[in-house]
């Protein structure tokens, strides 16, 4: 099956829709390499980070790609050890998780709305 709407249409779609972790640009950006290219500019709008892996993932795509510095919601979520009550940011970690936390939140903060 064929898309036939234009592209304005699909952009305003993007705008009302893609207020979640990013699941619903990456589902929208799946139906053809057209959107995927039209819709590009929303791909990072709306980013959760779920620890210090993913921070480190993010830092690098952000190296690469600079529409990913563009992050207007950014939700770093902070997971718990909840046995013992520690939460992971007091444990240790290695010179590069530290480094990528901090360039992804240099990166952001001049698009930031919501952290």
């Amino acid at each position: 099956m064929h898309c036939e709407l234009p592209v304005e249409i699909w952009l305003k779609i993007c705008r009302l829709a893609c207020t979640d972790d990013g699941a619903t640009a990456r589902t929208l950006s799946a139906v053809s390499r057209q959107i995927r290219v039209a819709t590009a500019e929303h791909h990072y709008r709306v980013v959760a980070v779920y620890g210090t892996r993913q921070a480190l993932k993010l830092f690098r795509v952000q190296q690469r790609l600079p529409r990913a510095r563009r992050i207007r919601h950014l939700y770093v979520y902070d997971p718990r050890n909840y046995a013992s009550g520690l939460s992971v940011a007091a444990m240790p970690r290695t010179a590069d998780e530290v480094a990528a936390m901090h360039g992804v939140l240099e990166h952001a903060c001049a698009t930031v709305e919501t952290l």
